[in-house]
């Protein structure tokens, strides 16, 4: 697979949303106008989850997900850019994959809600 890159401006909040995928998953990040990160979301796993994570992790990529922390809609092996669209309302952005509703970033309580997760931990939030 391609690497997947998909930035989103907002002109209302004044904040960048940026999707970034490698050969193991595909990540948000909210930027403010100063081009800093200001928090992170996972989107989905485009591999199996793995039983624990090796140490050390690479510093210089994202995790892969860990099975404890996966559910049925964590992975999506063959996600292409055109799949995925970034909504904003109000102070949020909404990321959906094939129009389904997979990622929540709300820019005020600096949070972001992931359908691909099953519980709260190290890679963020479930949606509920």
């Amino acid at each position: 697979m391609e690497d997947l890159f998909i930035s989103s401006y907002d002109a209302n909040s004044d904040h960048h949303l940026v999707i970034e995928g490698d050969e193991e998953a595909v990540w948000a990040y909210l930027l403010n106008a100063d081009n800093q990160i200001l928090l992170h979301g996972f989107l989905c796993s485009l591999k199996e989850p793995v039983d624990e994570l090796e140490i050390p992790v690479d510093k210089g990529k994202p995790p892969p997900l860990v099975k404890r922390f996966a559910n049925e809609y964590s992975v999506i092996p063959d996600l292409k850019e055109e799949q995925v669209q970034v909504k904003w309302s109000g102070r949020r952005a909404y990321v959906h994959i094939d129009e389904c509703l997979y990622l929540v970033v709300d820019i005020d309580t600096r949070r972001a809600a992931s359908k691909a997760l099953s519980k709260p931990g190290q890679y963020g939030f479930p949606l509920e």
